[in-house]
């Protein structure tokens, strides 16, 4: 295999660079064990049951729903959303084919793969150079480009402060 002579400089990490590193403090491994012990590894059982109508009573709503990542998550938002303006599609179809959806330019691939999912077309909007949010002078600009749009993705940056 054929390596480019700058990438055989590159010098691997010492220390890995975790985005989210596990953890298990406390309950959690009770929790763990209870699911293990009554069966219920999965999205389902008392544990995800509860959760859900804490939630549920919260938020001031009848149903709140548990599912197994953030990227589901945003997923079945972006089916919502487009159920929601574009009316339910046909089988088969997604729920913003053949409609522009807005997302920031600084994000996660997961925020994005929702809109690809649902066969829409992802817009990407530029962020502010000091906020790294999306940039609300672009996004004004964008919805005079396309006026039809009726979702934004906006997910929070994972921001650099500059502190140690």
């Amino acid at each position: 295999m054929f390596i480019p002579e700058k990438i055989k400089e590159i010098e691997p990490f010492k220390n890995k660079v975790w985005l989210s590193s596990p953890t298990m403090h406390g309950p959690e491994l009770a929790y763990m064990k209870e699911a293990f012990d009554t069966n219920w590894m999965s999205t389902v059982g008392a544990n995800i049951n509860a959760c859900e109508e804490a939630i549920a009573e919260k938020v001031g709503c009848k149903y709140a729903v548990g599912l197994s990542c953030g990227t589901a998550a945003l997923h079945l938002a972006m089916k919502l959303a487009g159920e929601y303006f574009y009316g339910q599609p046909r089988a088969g179809v997604g729920a913003v084919q053949g409609h522009k959806v807005f997302c920031s330019d600084m994000t996660f691939d997961a925020t994005i793969n929702p809109v690809a999912y649902e066969n829409g077309e992802a817009v990407f909007i530029d962020t502010e150079y000091d906020t790294w949010n999306m940039d609300p002078v672009a996004l004004e600009k964008a919805f005079g480009l396309y006026p039809d749009v009726r979702i934004v993705i906006r997910c929070p940056p994972i921001r650099h402060t500059g502190q140690n």
